[in-house]
């Protein structure tokens, strides 16, 4: 790669998921910087890189991590290192010392830094650099570059041999590597990067896509059903791959909305009359019309009360990705390829946004859920009041004091839901087995009306010492009242000892600060984290509104 292809890389990425790089070395590393952005524009990641200060590294990694949250909703750290980092008497550019060197004073050296990598765990590569003699014994030398080979192999550093480094160029410019080498580097480095990020990378759940030229080879309305082509073979091999992963998906719980310049029902018509992998039931939606597709996402985004962060927006038309991200830049947009040699790559990259390690009732049922809470919306929308409408639901919760089995959609919940969520805070399936061997209790709220079942709705997570560390709802329950049928069942009728809530402000757990604030008639919750003192809920808490029968499930 050159420069001005790494450039144009770059330039050239319409849509990634924005981070921050913070890049950990001991020298001057301005030269990989566009190499390595361009690399993870092959990722499909819009990268922002912050140096460590030169000669600094020591000191910035016994600092806290570092958050440049205007720099990226993703922040992720990678390390360049060096023999001389685990013994800066190895160092070229360094003072020259007038002492006589100990080797064990110097292996000394090395396991502080290795107790010190091991302690921030930031994954990178190692350099095998050719180093000065320090040692007047061969056989200390030799022992002591070794010990440090052997200690880099155990942090699981990527170990690249002494041609990667340019002795002239460190000398000269403190720059560690040529150009040539530095593409190489930052190759690594963008791929430690992404793999970072997709460990901690919330999933999609609703993929919305065009049907011309994406779902199928042609154009339905100028080629008609039969000049639309979706097969295994010949000019609709790439768009029949695309229907299979899209069924995948659908599988496994995500949501797929069509959305189409088209009449409704020739956007339909291939589905009904067409043998493609992909049926009309495949769908939560179709939207054909010819407005602004950025207004259909928009529409889908409120009637979801799904943020549109949580969507992808697939389409072969550069106009309309351009028109759908300047109008709501937070969702991810990819251009389905023309080159069908670009496919599989592309492909591979779509599927991630998606990964999920593990699979709930809930998420394989989602589609139905959602279907369900949207034929409540119609029936909410011809209601005369809210009051009216909740009392005809019929609504019951089922309350679950969850045991360290069957607990894996609470943990879903709580790790995933952002709006009611009482402090933002996550929990890991060890964190919450700890709190229950502890004799916490995790409890969750299952959601039944006379339009069905909506699974799991609610969790809940109390300390042994009665404190309330995890409170989460589900967006697509809110405004039925069920947090306070709950709270006054968990205060009153349960066996649970609760002393308090811990509440915290997010960016987005405005419903929460609504509740407690109507609650307990306090407007202002500008402190960090804040313990709500039961004894003031039960003052002020409301009458049962009627709205819900309880039962508990044993």
């Amino acid at each position: 790669m050159k420069f001005l292809e790494a450039k144009k890389a770059i330039r050239n990425l319409q849509a990634g998921v924005d981070c921050s790089v913070h890049l950990f070395s001991s020298a001057q590393l301005e030269n990989l910087s566009p190499f390595f952005e361009a690399y993870c524009a092959h990722h499909n990641l819009r990268s922002t890189i912050a140096h460590t200060p030169f000669d600094t590294l020591s000191q910035s990694l016994l600092e806290p991590p570092i958050v440049r949250p205007e720099l990226g909703p993703i922040s992720v750290s990678v390390l360049v290192l060096f023999p001389w980092d685990f013994c800066p008497q190895l160092n070229w550019r360094g003072p020259v010392s007038t002492d006589p060197l100990c080797f064990n004073r110097l292996n000394a050296q090395v396991d502080d830094f290795v107790e010190l990598l091991r302690v921030r765990a930031i994954p990178g590569v190692f350099v095998n650099a050719d180093v000065p003699r320090v040692l007047a014994s061969d056989d200390e030398q030799h022992r002591l570059e070794r010990y440090i080979r052997v200690a880099a192999m155990t942090c699981n550093f990527a170990f690249l041999e002494n041609q990667y480094f340019s002795l002239e160029s460190f000398a000269r410019l403190g720059r560690p590597f040529s150009n040539s080498v530095a593409v190489a580097i930052a190759e690594i480095l963008s791929i430690k990067v992404y793999s970072q990020i997709e460990e901690n990378f919330e999933p999609k759940k609703v993929l919305i896509t065009d049907l011309d030229n994406t779902v199928w080879s042609g154009v339905v309305g100028e080629d008609g059903v039969d000049g639309v082509f979706c097969s295994p073979e010949g000019r609709g091999i790439a768009h029949y791959w695309y229907q299979l992963a899209l069924k995948q998906l659908h599988s496994r719980g995500v949501l797929l909305v069509a959305v189409s310049r088209n009449d409704i029902d020739l956007a339909r018509a291939p589905f009904e009359q067409a043998k493609f992998p992909l049926s009309l039931d495949s769908f939560h939606s179709i939207r054909a019309g010819y407005g602004k597709k950025s207004n259909q996402i928009k529409l889908l985004s409120n009637e979801l009360s799904l943020p549109v962060k949580s969507f992808v927006f697939v389409d072969d038309n550069p106009v309309e990705i351009a028109e759908v991200k300047s109008e709501v830049p937070e969702i991810m947009c990819l251009t389905f390829p023309d080159n069908i040699e670009e496919f599989p790559a592309w492909l591979n990259r779509m599927l991630a946004f998606f990964r999920s390690d593990e699979i709930t009732i809930e998420d394989l049922q989602r589609d139905k859920l959602y279907k369900i809470r949207a034929l409540a919306n119609v029936e909410k929308a011809e209601s005369k009041s809210l009051e009216s409408y909740l009392s005809s639901l019929n609504m019951t919760l089922h309350i679950n004091v969850k045991v360290l089995e069957n607990r894996s959609r609470a943990i879903q919940l709580i790790n995933k839901t952002n709006q009611f969520n009482l402090n933002g805070i996550r929990f890991s399936d060890c964190e919450v087995d700890n709190v229950i061997a502890c004799g916490g209790s995790l409890v969750s709220v299952r959601l039944v009306d006379k339009f069905g079942d909506h699974g799991d709705i609610m969790a809940c997570l109390i300390d042994v010492q009665g404190n309330v560390i995890s409170w989460v709802m589900s967006c697509r329950v809110l405004q039925r009242d069920i947090e306070n049928t709950f709270l006054r069942w968990l205060l009153y009728e349960s066996n649970i000892s609760v002393q308090s809530l811990n509440y915290q402000e997010t960016l987005r757990n405005s419903p929460v600060f609504n509740f407690l604030s109507g609650l307990l008639a306090i407007t202002d919750f500008d402190a960090d984290s804040k313990k709500v003192d039961v004894s003031v809920i039960k003052k002020s808490l409301c009458v049962d509104s009627g709205y819900h029968q309880v039962r508990l499930v044993k």
